[in-house]
């Protein structure tokens, strides 16, 4: 994932911080000033559920 929100977990961070990083995150990525790591490494169909493609 792209955004660590396991620091909610360890308290290194607040679920409010971890929001705003999330939202600031989808807008520079909304904006193209950032890329996913999905993205870089040009994996289009990263969030799918099931796949049909076969594996190989």
């Amino acid at each position: 994932m792209d955004i660590n929100a396991g620091t909610i977990a360890t308290g290194k961070a607040t679920i409010e911080e971890v929001g705003w990083e999330l939202f600031r995150f989808m807008l520079d990525v909304a904006s193209g000033r950032k890329k996913t790591c999905a993205e870089k490494l040009k994996l289009h169909n990263a969030l799918a559920l099931f796949n049909p493609a076969p594996v190989t």
